[in-house]
């Protein structure tokens, strides 16, 4: 090799040797900074830092205090012995330098312009919200032992499940899976049965004397509370146009449609303002809720929205709604709905214990503002189980509590009625209904009615939409099938519907799936239409190339609740 050829490669495998090295202490570097990192200034604030094996650096953020963990951190960077972190949707800053020989860093947090000191420690240990349950040691504890509640002075009495009929070792298996994070961030599980407390398990440093956020379960408190203005006369007509209560908002709510709003729009969904909660993140500014709590207004914000839908022809879930219904019982009442609530709902059921979240103009978050006790929970679900009655006083109607739960609206496959959810499970081929109130990062209150039960729940997914969705699963893939055994089908058959099968019964393939339904059943019923029919009765021969993406046998391009209203007009009606 000529000589000036060896030097070029000489310095080559030089340069890169250093390169090497430089970023190779670069990733040692940023490796000395993972681990968990606790400060506090008011409240707890906890960095999960991690790095990969080139050094990338990725962080989560954790307020235990306020029940919020695995946020994820927007910007991370260690550079020079300098941490730098950025909470972009908090609008929260941390900058701080590496004491290595103390094993601190010690820097300043900012939030909107204001700066504090604060020091953030390495954790050596595990906190208790960081796992299910801790021994006394610190480490994990991943088994579990059945135990009946205890009992307090708050009314509940308790006993032992297996003497409520509910399969032990099936609880056991939940708790078991809860533990070792089958299911994720569980927080508590309470089973109320036959009106005793039989199950009341805490997890991840939650006991049952701490308020839980319950998110969107606040709606169905917000209900109840609507029903007892109805009950004592304060409203007396569903069917009312919302301007009666908002003058002040004439110059918005006279405008074309918005006219026709009425309480009852506002009850089930159906008001058709343009609303999206699901879509964008609850960091991003298109989020609908994110845009109403930096609005400074949300009564405003909700009646500026334009309207995408006509009043009452189609569920669209709307946080903004129900903030609108607690002004409402505020102008019928002259209280606003958390004093309300204190006084005609909290006070008669023994709940003394919550915290209701207020915005910035006093506006009381009746969409999801409510924080209370899982025991609390319980009591307001066995009120509804109990058709509003608690100890012999009938606190909410019981004919506003059937209409609650009436199936007005479908929101996809789940049923909507006056802010509860129906939802019915299929349980060694019983039916099983329920309703429900759901909150977000997996909240519920579920109401058994034929197994006198009613199922708690708080957990702290708010930012993992698919580990909240899990949560859910607890109540089919364990607690029912718990409740609804073999031996207890056989001693009350009554108790559940039996499943039918139907013999014959096929769908038939057709281009939109909903068509297949109506054709396979028409068939069964020996009244079967020609394809024509069944594409002209529905409207689907009327979808035409609707857009170049879009042609008519798409799935879900027709709104489903029109075509089977359209449907009907095939009954009775032959080729």
């Amino acid at each position: 090799m000529p000589r000036h050829l060896c030097k070029q490669v000489k310095l080559m495998l030089f340069i890169l040797l250093n390169l090497m090295m430089i970023f190779n202490g670069m990733a040692q570097n940023q490796k000395r900074i993972e681990g968990n990192w606790q400060g506090t200034f008011q409240l707890r604030f906890v960095f999960k830092i991690s790095a990969d094996a080139a050094g990338n650096l990725t962080a989560t953020f954790d307020s235990p205090d306020q029940a919020s963990v695995n946020v994820p951190v927007s910007k991370i960077t260690f550079v020079n012995d300098t941490l730098y972190i950025a909470m972009d949707f908090a609008g929260l800053t941390f900058v701080g330098t590496m004491n290595y020989d103390h094993e601190v860093i010690q820097g300043q947090l900012s939030q909107y312009g204001l700066t504090y000191s604060m020091e953030l420690k390495r954790l050596e240990q595990l906190l208790p919200y960081m796992a299910p349950r801790l021994t006394e040691s610190g480490e994990r504890q991943l088994d579990y032992s059945n135990r009946v509640p205890e009992q307090y002075d708050d009314g509940w009495e308790t006993a032992d499940m297996s003497a409520a009929g509910i399969d032990e070792q099936k609880i056991n298996e939940l708790m078991h899976d809860v533990l070792n994070e089958q299911y994720q961030n569980v927080h508590s599980i309470l089973v109320v049965k036959n009106g005793k407390l039989v199950i009341e398990e805490y997890f991840y440093g939650f006991h049952r004397h701490k308020k839980h956020g319950i998110h969107s379960v606040t709606k169905s408190i917000l209900s109840a509370l609507f029903g007892i203005a109805m009950d004592r006369q304060l409203i007396t007509d569903l069917d009312e146009n919302i301007q009666d209560y908002f003058p002040e908002y004439a110059d918005v709510l006279n405008q074309g449609a918005k006219s026709q709003i009425t309480l009852r729009h506002l009850l089930t969904m159906t008001a058709g303002f343009e609303y999206d909660e699901d879509s964008y993140s609850f960091f991003d500014d298109r989020n609908s809720h994110v845009a109403i709590d930096k609005s400074g207004n949300p009564i405003r914000y909700i009646f500026e929205s334009p309207l995408q839908n006509q009043p009452g022809e189609k569920f669209n879930y709307n946080s903004g709604l129900s903030i609108t219904l607690g002004e409402i019982i505020k102008r019928a009442s002259s209280l606003p709905a958390d004093k309300f609530a204190e006084k005609y709902l909290f006070a008669l059921l023994g709940i003394s214990d919550y915290y209701w979240r207020l915005y910035p103009d006093s506006t009381v978050q009746t969409g999801g503002g409510l924080q209370m006790l899982p025991r609390d929970m319980a009591r307001f679900g066995w009120l509804y189980l109990k058709d509003g009655n608690f100890n012999d006083k009938q606190i909410v109607s019981e004919e506003w509590v059937r209409k609650s739960n009436q199936r007005f609206e479908e929101c996809g496959s789940t049923p909507y009625g006056f802010h509860w959810w129906q939802i019915n499970f299929n349980i060694h081929d019983r039916l099983i209904a329920s309703f429900s109130a759901l909150g977000r990062g997996g909240q519920f209150i579920y109401v058994f009615p034929t197994l006198d039960m009613v199922v708690v729940a708080t957990a702290g997914n708010l930012f993992d939409k698919q580990e909240a969705n899990k949560i859910f699963g607890m109540i089919s893939q364990h607690i029912l099938p718990a409740t609804v055994t073999p031996a207890m089908i056989k001693q009350h058959p009554e108790i559940c519907k039996q499943m039918t099968q139907l013999d014959n019964l096929n769908w038939e393939p057709k281009f939109p799936a909903e068509l297949g339904c109506i054709k396979g059943c028409l068939n069964y019923l020996k009244n079967p239409v020609t394809n024509a029919w069944l594409y002209g009765s529905t409207g689907y021969a009327f979808i035409i190339n609707i857009h170049e993406r879009v042609s008519s046998y798409s799935v879900g391009v027709w709104n489903k609740k029109r075509v089977f209203e359209l449907g009907r007009n095939i009954v009775g009606r032959g080729a």
